[in-house]
């Protein structure tokens, strides 16, 4: 049987950082707008005055290359997403750990929230685990409904950050 062999790869962490949700990116991009530029200003330069440092999961990759892309049919906004996520002076990708994989599978099932929302908390608060942090990272998101519900149930907090606040 062949061998798969993933590399290691260490990632630096800043202490200051949040995880970037599906929908801040779709309307940062996507949303021509003043709703969207204003995203696009929050990500490129706010973020910076916050002393914040975004990361993106490969998760959350997915979930907006089938909204933009399969759903919306917006090819060019998805590779202009794309090629603002490769620059490493944006955002940092990630890629998911089985064991996060697992927490967020059984927060799927247990609280019935989304599956990239779910993740999205696992990570928060395993990142956190991992990286001996004071708190679950904070996520930027403009729809708040599934993380409430995961707090409600779970009674454990997390740090919510909405652009439009800001």
């Amino acid at each position: 049987m062949p061998i798969y062999t993933l590399l290691s790869h260490e990632f630096f962490i800043p202490e200051q950082l949040a995880l970037v949700d599906t929908n801040v990116l779709n309307t940062a991009f996507y949303d021509k707008g003043a709703r969207g530029q204003n995203t696009r200003f929050f990500l490129d330069e706010y973020l910076g005055e916050l002393e914040l440092s975004p990361i993106v999961l490969l998760e959350v990759v997915v979930e907006m290359w089938g909204l933009v892309v399969g759903s919306r049919k917006a090819k060019s906004c998805g590779l202009e997403i794309l090629s603002w996520l490769s620059d490493t002076n944006n955002t940092t990708l990630l890629p998911l750990e089985r064991n996060i994989f697992d927490e967020g599978h059984a927060l799927c099932i247990d609280t019935e929230i989304d599956y990239v929302d779910s993740i999205l908390i696992a990570s928060a608060f395993g990142l956190s685990r991992h990286c001996k942090l004071k708190a679950p990272l904070p996520i930027i998101t403009f729809e708040t409904r599934d993380y409430y519900h995961f707090m409600c149930k779970s009674k454990k907090t997390i740090q919510l950050i909405n652009p439009d606040e800001y």
